[in-house]
């Protein structure tokens, strides 16, 4: 399986919008875990990418920011520079809005946006049918649709990281900053969520072993990280209490040799790690992890550009993710500088 997060995660690469499924086929999105397993169930009546393709090329009507003046005039009134940039590419027309014109055909809440590549450009598309308010009558300011201007923040902003990433992942991978609050945010989701269904608390030492598994995948399957084996090695144990050096080396040796590639054996290797997690299976997982942390989070687990997502939401309590996961990213240490080093990957 290939590796996810990085080489054009949630990113369809194609110079021809005629050839998106075929061209997509080949990025890590649709190698992922999460997204394949969705993509291949049976109850599945279509494949995303191509419903995708479907609005992209005509199926779906381009919302403009004289649709939603309101939200747009909101918007407008914030003062901090990932806002301003993100409403700015919505403007320019470098994010596209799209609301399906049969309902019936729209986008899935489990992919929220989608960044695209076409002649060297990248277009960032978010689905807008789940978001936006049934047409009405205009308002005052002749507006015809409505949305909470939360959702559309969150969802600009969660598009405008996607296409910077994209761009220039050089700079995701060069913050040491985000190396570890993304690392750290995204172990203690899952925690949770194994704490919330097999009771795993209690059992300091697999506590932390499982820890440090979740934080290995991440650093380097998910965020792909350029730092040296041993700096991984220290980043990735920073949170040990109960493991002595060499139950420390036993762990270590054990994640090696098992070398998840993806999210199934990640979860089927944590899943020997103590009798109540025998019943760990990835179904399970993610199927407590739509429901506690709600679909728009589905393919956070293994997509960098959709944890970033998924973190924005909660920390601005927006509500497109779950609100009572809002304390893990409220309590993080050093979130308050989150914006500032997201909006240096824009600059």
């Amino acid at each position: 399986m290939a590796m996810v997060g990085f080489n054009d995660s949630a990113l369809i690469n194609t110079d021809s919008y005629g050839d998106i499924v075929g061209r997509f086929s080949e990025s890590a999105l649709s190698t992922s875990d999460s997204y394949s397993t969705y993509r291949d169930n049976p109850t599945t009546v279509e494949d995303p990418l191509s419903r995708a393709k479907s609005l992209i090329t005509g199926g779906a009507r381009v919302i403009g920011t004289d649709e939603l003046l309101t939200a747009h005039a909101q918007l407008k009134q914030y003062s901090n520079g990932l806002t301003r940039a993100a409403v700015k590419a919505w403007e320019e027309g470098e994010i596209i809005l799209l609301y399906a014109n049969d309902p019936k055909q729209s986008m899935i809440e489990l992919v929220p946006f989608l960044t695209i590549r076409s002649g060297g450009k990248y277009t960032g598309y978010i689905f807008m049918n789940k978001w936006i308010g049934k047409p009405r009558q205009p308002d005052r300011l002749g507006t015809t649709l409505s949305i909470n201007s939360s959702y559309l923040h969150d969802l600009l902003v969660g598009s405008l990281v996607a296409r910077a990433i994209r761009s220039d992942y050089h700079r995701l991978v060069s913050s040491p900053y985000l190396e570890s609050m993304l690392m750290r945010l995204y172990t203690e989701f899952a925690w949770r969520l194994l704490v919330r269904r097999f009771g795993i608390g209690a059992d300091k030492v697999a506590g932390d072993t499982v820890k440090y598994y979740l934080n290995r995948f991440f650093t380097e399957k998910v965020f792909e990280s350029k730092s040296s084996p041993e700096d991984i090695e220290t980043l990735t144990k920073k949170h040990y209490r109960f493991i002595d050096p060499m139950k420390s080396d036993e762990m270590t040796r054990a994640y090696n040799e098992a070398s998840p590639n993806g999210l199934i054996e990640l979860l089927a290797l944590i899943s020997k790690l103590a009798d109540t997690l025998a019943g760990l299976t990835f179904p399970i997982f993610m199927n407590s992890w739509m429901d506690y942390y709600y679909p728009p989070a589905y393919l956070a687990m293994d997509n960098v550009d959709y944890l970033i997502f998924m973190i924005t939401t909660l920390k601005n309590v927006s509500g497109i993710c779950n609100y009572l996961a809002s304390d893990i990213v409220k309590d993080a240490k050093g979130i308050r500088t989150f914006d500032e080093e997201l909006l240096k990957l824009i600059q």
